[in-house]
């Protein structure tokens, strides 16, 4: 909308074009036009704000989408670096057994992680091996980040109770009696389930909003339907690793210098 003067009055006009060629609507003029621009400048104003209000968001998310794209893809290698040197092979995408088979930081801890003198940490890591093995799980520091960004530090008892519940999840997963792939697996599963949760709590609370855009609506959308395709491939990648190493070998005889597998049972 624009203001044009005709003599001593000013009149509202609204461009518009029409097959190639602007034309010009009249609004009228005096205080009603003047309402009427000052209405329309403040929806745009407004519609402004949404729009860097969703552009911002996106690119947060698409940050963290980077990251767990890139951890998801860093853990892929390993599965297959270690389904490889367990004696298994991959035929028509899926992994298949060849037919021969050939783990709360102490007080020292603490102190030294705090104090950032390299050789103090090292001792002290020396000294207590699970717990610096903790301290250095970042699954473990992803999942306490996702918590923490869906409740902060206003709702810090459920927050805590959130993490107790994932943490029971994975004892019920096995996790101590589970090798160190099953463990980066659960690890990363209990991620994408805390993930999965705090887009559906935000989606949820979207469906509470007013005047929501098609555009954010569909976002969030596409973004829950990522989070829940990614928690079912983690849950299914623990479950198909846990297949694959479960069949041992009953017992091996030598015939003529070569291997055979008799039998095998499942654990």
């Amino acid at each position: 909308m624009a203001w044009e003067t005709r003599g001593n009055r000013d009149y509202l006009y609204r461009k518009k074009r029409v097959n190639g060629r602007v034309k010009s609507e009249y609004i009228g003029s005096g205080f009603q036009a003047e309402l009427i621009a000052r209405l329309e400048a403040a929806e745009r104003q407004q519609a402004e704000i949404v729009r860097d209000a969703e552009r911002n968001e996106r690119h947060q998310q698409a940050a963290i989408d980077t990251a767990i794209k890139q951890h998801g893809g860093k853990l892929r290698h390993l599965v297959n670096a270690v389904l490889n040197a367990s004696g298994y092979h991959q035929h028509k995408r899926q992994w298949r057994k060849k037919r021969m088979i050939r783990i709360s930081a102490p007080a020292e801890l603490s102190k030294a992680m705090q104090s950032g003198d390299r050789q103090a940490m090292q001792a002290a890591m020396a000294a207590y091996p699970e717990a610096a093995a903790q301290l250095g799980n970042l699954s473990l520091h992803m999942q306490a980040t996702i918590a923490h960004r869906m409740f902060g530090d206003g709702n810090r008892g459920v927050m805590f109770a959130v993490v107790e519940h994932a943490n029971q999840v994975k004892q019920q997963l096995g996790y101590d009696a589970s090798n160190a792939l099953e463990k980066a697996l659960i690890d990363h599963a209990i991620v994408c389930w805390l993930r999965l949760a705090e887009t559906e709590t935000r989606y949820e609370a979207l469906q509470t909003e007013n005047n929501v855009t098609i555009t954010r609506q569909e976002h969030w959308e596409k973004r829950l339907a990522m989070a829940q395709h990614r928690y079912l491939k983690a849950v299914e990648s623990l479950a198909k690793v846990r297949r694959l190493l479960s069949a041992v070998p009953l017992a091996q005889i030598n015939v003529n210098s070569q291997v055979l597998n008799a039998g095998s049972v499942q654990r």
